[in-house]
């Protein structure tokens, strides 16, 4: 008996010297992560006194910066509460454009922003977001007829290829969910669906991790069921023998062909269908270009990304987005010397977006384009050299 009373006198004490502790209080920012001791606070305000250091800092002027923040500011400011001062808005957008044009992990950018891991992690997806929500349709607007007539008029002076919409790709993305959210899924992918102009504008876009396949894409839809206020059939340039064909987009063999989707013919073939390989090669390289300057702009695309499904998504779309925003032709060109040189290997291309299997009338419209590029009217000196 007089042992259980010991232990319980025992006890006692050690609750009321736990009271006597007083608990430490957390602290909602560090002080090593104030204002005044960050790259923010200290090397963007230099930035801003040099154009090219702050364009190869975060891939874009000053000035187009302020606009991109008069845009998206007003969805990345936080209320002020007794507790603590919000993250500035440029500071938000500040972390996120230095993560897609870095490639820095996120760990590096918190170290060099003065904040914890899942407040960089936030700051990237909430810009992200708001992005997308307001460039979306500015950036990506829907297309009138006139707007594809115009696409088909560039296609056919500067590629060669007639009646064409645009050059339709796939770029796949890889992601690694972060460790601490990590349960049966660790690595994913996440595509991007795009239809490209001649000037590597994305005219079209769709991404998501669980995308089907062109015939289920928002795009291989509107085309099918008439929505997308394409051009009704024409004549070809200088061939009314060949009759009234539909516009066409063009694209790899990852793609199904299709009444208003050009693949090229299967190798080996006949000397005129390696004559319309080429050509339609040649209009479905501004895909190809249009993902090599994004990539080299944002080389976070290059990397496993370390973040949940949705917010590669968000991140995919933004840059995507930003891309259209900032696509000047003099720096796309310097965009592609700079991914020409570069080691890293090209984004990876989707492997297959639907059937091989196609319609009669599918295989009638490309042998008509066939025999128009391998005819007098379709042919010109040079056309189907490498641009």
């Amino acid at each position: 008996m007089e042992h259980i009373l010991r232990d319980r006198r025992k006890v006692v004490a050690l609750l009321l010297l736990a009271r006597r502790i007083r608990r430490r209080k957390r602290l909602w920012v560090r002080p090593q992560h104030r204002a005044g001791r960050c790259h923010f606070h200290n090397l963007v305000a230099e930035l801003r006194l040099d154009g090219e250091r702050h364009r190869t800092h975060f891939r874009m002027r000053a000035d187009q910066m302020d606009h991109l923040l008069s845009l998206i500011g007003p969805d990345l400011t936080k209320a002020t509460t007794n507790y603590r001062k919000p993250i500035d808005p440029k500071q938000r957008m500040a972390v996120a454009l230095r993560y897609l044009g870095s490639g820095e992990s996120l760990c590096s950018l918190a170290l060099a922003y003065r904040m914890g891991n899942s407040t960089v992690s936030s700051c990237i997806e909430l810009t992200c977001e708001a992005v997308s929500r307001r460039l979306g349709e500015m950036c990506v607007p829907p297309l009138s007829e006139a707007d594809w007539r115009g696409i088909s008029q560039r296609f056919h002076q500067e590629r060669g290829f007639p009646s064409c919409l645009g050059a339709v790709a796939g770029k796949r993305f890889s992601g690694q969910v972060p460790q601490v959210c990590r349960a049966n899924l660790q690595e994913y992918t996440v595509t991007a669906l795009a239809l490209v102009d001649t000037d590597l504008r994305f005219r079209a876009l769709q991404i998501g991790a669980q995308l089907e396949g062109y015939a289920a894409s928002a795009l291989g839809r509107g085309m099918e069921d008439g929505t997308l206020h394409v051009p009704e059939d024409a004549l070809l340039p200088g061939a009314p023998h060949l009759g009234k064909l539909p516009f066409v987009m063009v694209a790899d063999t990852a793609f199904p062909l299709k009444v208003h989707l050009m693949r090229p013919y299967p190798e080996p073939c006949s000397e005129q269908r390696q004559l319309f390989n080429a050509r339609l090669a040649r209009a479905r390289g501004v895909a190809d270009d249009a993902f090599a300057v994004l990539a080299a702009r944002w080389p976070a695309l290059y990397r496993r990304i370390n973040l949940l499904p949705r917010k590669v998504e968000a991140l995919v779309r933004a840059a995507c987005l930003l891309h259209n925003m900032l696509l000047d032709p003099a720096e796309s060109h310097a965009l592609l010397r700079e991914a020409a040189a570069d080691d890293r290997r090209p984004l990876q291309a989707v492997r297959s977006m639907g059937s091989k299997n196609a319609t009669r009338r599918a295989y009638y419209i490309r042998d008509k384009f066939c025999r128009y590029v391998s005819s007098p009217e379709g042919g010109a000196p040079g056309q189907d050299e490498e641009p």
